[in-house]
């Protein structure tokens, strides 16, 4: 029982993921692309495993969590210090010209 409603939840992420990657809305940048796509087949990968051998679900689950916690980084540098690096370029773009 528990496999199935993990192997349900993994989908949901999965069909979240496609969507995210697929949608022109989600402007994410080539490295939150790549952390989405790494979630997408982490995520499929843990279905198949779920489905196969539900007493263990330790190696998808780990790449899933590397992918979640990729995402996490992402998002608190872009947050953080994003901004300042960004302004820091801006600054330095315009003494060249």
């Amino acid at each position: 029982m528990w496999a199935a409603i993990y192997a349900v939840s993994q989908l949901i992420v999965f069909v979240v993921c496609c969507w995210a990657v697929l949608s022109p809305r989600v402007n994410d940048g080539l490295l939150g692309r790549i952390s989405l796509i790494l979630m997408l087949f982490a995520s499929l990968g843990c279905i198949a495993w779920a489905i196969h051998w539900p007493w263990e679900v330790q190696r998808p689950g780990a790449m899933f969590s590397l992918a979640v916690a990729g995402m996490a980084i992402r998002c608190w540098w872009m947050k953080t210090c994003g901004p300042n690096v960004r302004r820091h370029i801006k600054r330095r773009i315009r003494k060249c010209n």
